[in-house]
């Protein structure tokens, strides 16, 4: 089972924790680069929809990121 765990000891998160954060991640990634597809063959539409999912999602990883790091000061880690 550590092998199912091992990740989620290491990011200090609920597998329902990581779970919401990875389907978050997930579906940001799977518009920014839809919309990158469809601006690529209309360059009229969508011009700033994936830049604008791209920034998002480097700002959700900060924060998370930093988080993280809290949580691992406040349990000691």
């Amino acid at each position: 089972m550590s092998f199912l765990t091992k990740h989620l000891e290491e990011a200090n998160e609920s597998y329902f924790e990581h779970g919401f954060f990875a389907l978050r991640f997930g579906f940001l990634m799977i518009i920014g680069g839809l919309a990158a597809i469809v601006h690529a063959i209309f360059p009229f539409l969508c011009r700033k929809t994936g830049s604008r999912c791209a920034m998002k999602i480097m700002k959700i990883l900060e924060d998370h990121n930093r988080m993280s790091e809290e949580r691992k000061k406040r349990n000691g880690l």
